[in-house]
């Protein structure tokens, strides 16, 4: 941070620093560019965006520290969002049952454990019309640190949700369908085989679902997908279909009271209701909370910088019969347009980085959701900053006697 300002001070001669505004030797002409400049301005209100000007590189930097923030901001609340909805789509498909059942307490959704006897228990329940178990679990592929794998009975309904677009569904222990995404990203297709861990796969199929992190991985046999992850008779997640629409709630809560380990979910409430997406919300709320902070200060330190080169100014409008609320207003005029200018710039930089990283293959997973609504809020949050950090640097201004700013050397 300090490389550029060092080069520009070393490169300055001693005739040009003497000859400059701000030093001592140059404060009569300072004075009578001030009292200029004070009197050109003080029959209206000066426009904040040409006072900004003055100083364009401290504007700029100013503009790009605080939209890094809001970009951040951006960012993660369109990642939290975005996940919340993939996870949703999955969940709430029409073929992936009305309740889904997880362990309970788990960090991470990866980490769930139910023994299949829960699922054949649930099963026998006369509300119950079906229940499909399912296994989550990570490996890594070259090109894709993050490749899914998902295991299923191939007879289940859930296999319904993973529509094939190419060739066709698992039949046998050795076959495996695979994500677009991952077709793409590992150049596979129907009739290659792959090695996923300890075992060795043929691709019958490439499946589509919309669902960008379903896609980053491969379908496998429940039975298989268990061996190769080393969780033999448990599965992630159940899957349980109800007879009754009316009836979901009462077999909801008849579950978690029969099998307290359990956590069982409405699916299409099944994200908001995740440890992980708790997380993360809490992860989301406390960098915005820093980033916020960060901003504030960064606008306060521009503005009483700009008061303080400005003091002589001041004092002359002050003695022309500005009044203190004018000059208050005028100061946190330029604040809020500076942060306005630092949204405006962040919310473009925070979805150009999640577009920028969603065009690599491996990243296939990480889809942003950017509603009008965030986009709206993450502004009035960047303009929120501009009148906090304002408001004392405008106050201090508003405060200053004609006499003593017309004194500022």
């Amino acid at each position: 941070g300090g490389i550029y300002p060092a080069w520009w001070a070393s490169k300055l001669t001693p005739i040009e620093a003497l000859r400059y505004e701000g030093g001592a030797s140059g404060s009569s002409r300072r004075r009578k560019k001030s009292d200029e400049s004070a009197a050109a301005s003080a029959s209206r209100l000066p426009p904040a965006l040409r006072d900004l000007g003055r100083r364009k590189v401290r504007t700029v930097l100013t503009v790009l520290g605080i939209g890094v923030g809001v970009a951040a901001i951006v960012a993660l609340n369109g990642i939290s969002e975005g996940m919340i909805q993939q996870l949703n789509q999955f969940a709430g498909g029409s073929s992936m049952g009305d309740l889904t059942l997880m362990q309970r307490g788990v960090p991470d959704m990866s980490l769930s454990a139910i023994d299949e006897r829960v699922g054949r228990a649930i099963g026998g329940m006369p509300e119950v019309e079906s229940v499909s178990g399912m296994v989550l679990g990570f490996s890594s592929q070259p090109g894709m640190p993050f490749f899914i794998i998902s295991g299923l009975d191939p007879n289940s309904p859930a296999m319904r949700h993973f529509t094939v677009a190419e060739g066709r569904h698992i039949q046998r222990p050795n076959e495996m369908l695979l994500g677009r995404a991952a077709a793409n990203a590992l150049k596979k297709g129907v009739g290659d085989t792959m090695q996923v861990l300890n075992g060795s796969y043929r691709i019958v199929g490439v499946f589509e679902t919309g669902v960008g992190y379903e896609e980053s991985g491969g379908v496998f046999a429940l039975s298989e997908a268990q061996a190769i992850l080393n969780r033999p008779r448990q599965v992630s997640y159940l899957l349980v279909d109800v007879r009754n629409p009316q009836d979901v709630e009462y077999v909801r809560q008849a579950v978690e009271q029969r099998f307290e380990d359990v956590k069982a979910s409405v699916s299409t409430e099944f994200a908001q209701n995740t440890d992980d997406i708790q997380t993360l919300q809490s992860m989301t709320g406390a960098i915005i909370l820093m980033a916020l902070i960060v901003g504030g200060i960064v606008i306060l330190n521009t503005m009483i910088m700009t008061i303080y080169e400005r003091t002589r100014e001041i004092g002359t409008l002050r003695a022309l019969g500005w009044r203190k609320r004018r000059i208050l207003s005028t100061v946190v005029r330029e604040a809020v347009l500076l942060s306005a200018l630092a949204g405006v710039a962040g919310i473009l930089m925070g979805i150009g980085m999640i577009e920028l990283a969603a065009l690599a293959p491996a990243a296939a997973y990480l889809q942003g959701t950017f509603t009008s609504q965030a986009l709206a809020e993450t502004m009035v949050i960047a303009i929120g900053l501009g009148v906090l950090g304002g408001l004392y640097p405008a106050w201090r201004a508003s405060r200053l006697s004609p006499v003593e700013a017309l004194r500022y050397e």
